[in-house]
């Protein structure tokens, strides 16, 4: 009985533990990936608040804007109006003067983005680590107490050691004969 109570509880313990140890390390886990996410959303959040600086300045997409305002501005000193053109080459500048700038912060708020995605996919798969507990021993059946007893025998172990003693003896005896 007693060792079927301690082979149940090894299996039991060895649950426990493990559990312990997965939570433990998930948690940890989690706060590492809180602070990840808060710094990037913070990030993104900057680069959104640059880019709608850009905008008020009229950069929306530089590079489908140069391509319309250079025609505008082609067409405009096609026809002869001057003022027009004007007006086009000023839009223009101010948007070459601050594209280059807006494309680099456009993608790194694509890639920021594409980050914060992983980073919740994660978050959520070590949250499920950190909540739930599994089960990680599989128990084909249960130890039970033994239906016979497991002490040895003792009249079986006495008739085995008086037999051994006798045919050793006879050997014996047949070996000294023998080279007499």
């Amino acid at each position: 009985a007693m060792a079927a109570n301690i082979a149940n509880s090894i299996g039991d313990q060895l649950d426990s533990v493990q559990n312990r140890i997965q939570r433990d390390r998930a948690i940890r886990g989690l706060e590492i990936l809180e602070n990840k996410l808060l710094e990037t959303s913070n990030s993104i959040e900057l680069l959104e608040d640059s880019l709608a600086i850009f905008h008020k300045l009229g950069v929306l997409d530089f590079s489908s804007q140069v391509a319309v305002y250079s025609e505008y501005y082609a067409q405009a000193i096609s026809e002869g109006r001057n003022g027009a053109a004007e007006k086009l080459k000023k839009t223009l500048e101010t948007i070459s003067i601050n594209g280059i700038d807006f494309m680099g912060l456009e993608k790194s708020l694509i890639s920021l983005k594409q980050i914060k995605e992983n980073l919740e996919v994660q978050y959520f798969s070590v949250k499920i680590d950190a909540e739930e507990d599994f089960v990680h021993k599989f128990v084909v059946n249960r130890a039970e107490k033994a239906e016979v007893k497991s002490k040895p025998i003792r009249w079986l172990i006495v008739l085995i050691a008086t037999l051994s003693t006798f045919i050793f003896s006879l050997v014996l005896l047949a070996f000294r004969e023998r080279n007499r």
